[in-house]
């Protein structure tokens, strides 16, 4: 009989969220290259090296992507302006 790993909700949940972060962290440096127009979910999904239907799983859509890598900028950008030197 084959053993089984235990299964942990804790691991399957941090990569649900690292997939999630790569994605709008790609998708944030297309739109920062590109014009939004220009930018296409099968070009996020090859930039994050996922499927452009796991890009649909986590966005729905490339609102939903462009929401969720503006957030990420956001986030980033709060946090060096309060690492910052006075």
């Amino acid at each position: 009989m084959k053993a089984t790993r235990p299964y942990s909700m804790t691991n399957r949940s941090a990569r649900t969220a690292a997939t999630r972060r790569r994605i709008a962290e790609a998708a944030a440096a297309l739109f920062m290259e590109h014009p939004f127009a220009e930018v296409t979910l099968a070009g996020i999904a090859e930039a994050a090296g996922v499927s452009h239907q796991t890009v649909l799983n986590h966005f729905e859509s490339k609102e939903g992507v462009a929401r969720a890598a503006a957030e990420s900028f956001g986030g980033e950008t709060i946090e060096a302006r309060d690492s910052a030197p006075v």
